[in-house]
C-alpha cells in the first residue's frame, strides 16, 4: 500500500512540474534580453530613447520604454562587475520614473542615465 502511495505522489509531482514549466518559460520570455531591449528601444535615430530625451514619447511608448529599463535592471551584464550594472540600471530606472511623472528636468536626467558608452565600456562583451 505504501509503495502505491509513493508512486502516486511522484506521478502527481511530476505532472505538476510539467504543467508549471511553460508558466516559468513564459515569464522568462516576457522579460526581453539585453540584446532585444537595445534593438527595440535604444538603437537608432528614431529610437524610444531618442524620443524620450526630446520629450516626444507617446503614453504607450513611455510605458514600453519603462518596461525595457526594468528588464535591464533584472538582467545580468555580459561583462564587468555586477554591482556597477546594478548601479547604472538603478539610475536608469529612477530617471525613467521621473520622466514618467513629468518631473522638471527629467529628460536631462534620463539623457545622463542612458549614457550608452559609459555602460558599453564596462558591460558589453568585447568582440
Amino acid at each position: 500500500m505504501k509503495k502505491t502511495h509513493l508512486i502516486i505522489a511522484v506521478a502527481t509531482l511530476t505532472g505538476i512540474a510539467m504543467l508549471m514549466a511553460p508558466a516559468f518559460a513564459a515569464e522568462e520570455a516576457a522579460t526581453p534580453s539585453i540584446k532585444n531591449v537595445m534593438k527595440a528601444g535604444f538603437k537608432g535615430d528614431d529610437s524610444l530613447v531618442k524620443k524620450a530625451t526630446k520629450g516626444k514619447l507617446t503614453k504607450e511608448e513611455m510605458a514600453r520604454l519603462a518596461e525595457y529599463c526594468a528588464a535591464l535592471a533584472k538582467d545580468k551584464p555580459a561583462a564587468g562587475d555586477e554591482s556597477s550594472w546594478k548601479e547604472k540600471t538603478a539610475a536608469l530606472t529612477k530617471a525613467m520614473a521621473e520622466l514618467q511623472s513629468g518631473a522638471a528636468g527629467a529628460a536631462k536626467s534620463f539623457e545622463s542615465a542612458v549614457n550608452c558608452k559609459a555602460c558599453h565600456d564596462v558591460h558589453r562583451k568585447k568582440k
